[in-house]
């Protein structure tokens, strides 16, 4: 019994031993009380880990000194008596020793590997909460617009941090509804938009603009392409002086007119070509998105480099 005692006794065992049980108390603690409210519902148990994880890693420290203390209390002495830097004196404190070089190894692992990951863990639950809720928010003022394109990507966005929320079941059905019925309407566009082709073969090279009607010859194509170049729509002057050009006779005073039309629109157009100033603010604004696009994919390296070059450039 007295190895067994001896051995329960050693430095060793009362290290591990303390630690040990300290981690269990200080993880129990913190999963009940854990001093800050998760960013989501969803990450409440990861991050009541975490918390305890980072309140330990804090304590190690002094946990790794009181342990280390703590055999000295319980040792068992027969009325030994050392004279300073005695091979007895230096025998017993051996294994305090290397208790304490394992210690130091071991904070050192804490302190440049376990203690990072644990806070980049906790940073990267509270960024995806603020994009959640961020997404949340747009979705609904989106929904209010009636834009469900943009509310499905937003409840995608929300979707990837929390799957399947159940604070957003109302809207993805909704939106499922909607998108549904555009989807539908679309459909029936495409079935006109192909038996009005069918019908009217010269027109078919060119569709009609979206939201705007089929002109039925090439007057009325024309006035449309006045219309929209005397209101600052190029590109639709130009699509219906194109089309009132295909659906004209070909040598008519129309077809004609229809080329000066055209040619007045993308004159126009061509004035709308970026400075060399607004080309530089679009490459920023490109950066900054590639950027961005990169945090969201997880990818942080390459986002750092993206954002340490935009700092420069800016």
């Amino acid at each position: 019994m007295k190895f067994n005692r001896d051995m329960i006794r050693s430095p060793q065992t009362v290290f591990f031993l303390y630690i040990a049980v300290s981690g269990l108390l200080i993880m129990g603690f913190r999963f009940i009380f854990p001093g800050a409210d998760a960013p989501l519902p969803v990450f409440s148990k990861n991050w009541r880990l975490i918390q305890g994880a980072l309140e330990f890693f804090t304590l190690f420290p002094a946990l790794a000194f009181s342990a280390l203390v703590v055999p000295f209390g319980i040792a068992e002495y027969e009325n030994d008596y050392y004279t300073s830097f005695s091979p007895g004196f230096f025998q017993r404190l051996i294994r305090p020793v290397i208790t304490a070089i394992c210690a130091a190894a071991v904070y050192g692992v804490i302190f440049f590997l376990a203690l990072p990951l644990v806070r980049n863990a906790g940073e990267n639950m509270r960024y995806d909460g603020e994009l959640y809720r961020l997404a949340k928010e747009r979705a609904y003022s989106r929904e209010k617009d009636g834009e469900w394109l943009e509310v499905a990507q937003l409840l995608a966005i929300c979707n990837r941090v929390w799957p399947d929320s159940p604070e957003l079941a109302e809207i993805r059905t909704q939106a499922a509804i909607h998108i549904d019925e555009l989807r539908y309407t679309n459909g029936d566009n495409r079935a006109a938009a192909r038996a009005n082709a069918a019908a009217n073969p010269r027109s078919a090279a060119v569709s009609v603009i979206p939201g705007q009607r089929q002109p039925v010859d090439s007057t009325e194509a024309m006035t449309m392409a006045e219309a929209a170049l005397g209101e600052g729509r190029f590109y639709d002057a130009h699509w219906l002086a194109t089309l009132g050009g295909r659906i004209s006779r070909e040598g008519s005073p129309e077809a004609a007119r229809a080329g000066r039309l055209a040619a007045r629109a993308w004159n126009q157009i061509e004035s709308l070509s970026p400075t060399r100033v607004e080309n530089r603010l679009y490459a920023v604004y490109r950066l900054k998105l590639s950027g961005y696009e990169a945090m969201l994919a997880g990818d942080w390296i390459r986002g750092f480099y993206l954002f340490q070059e935009l700092l420069e450039l800016t």
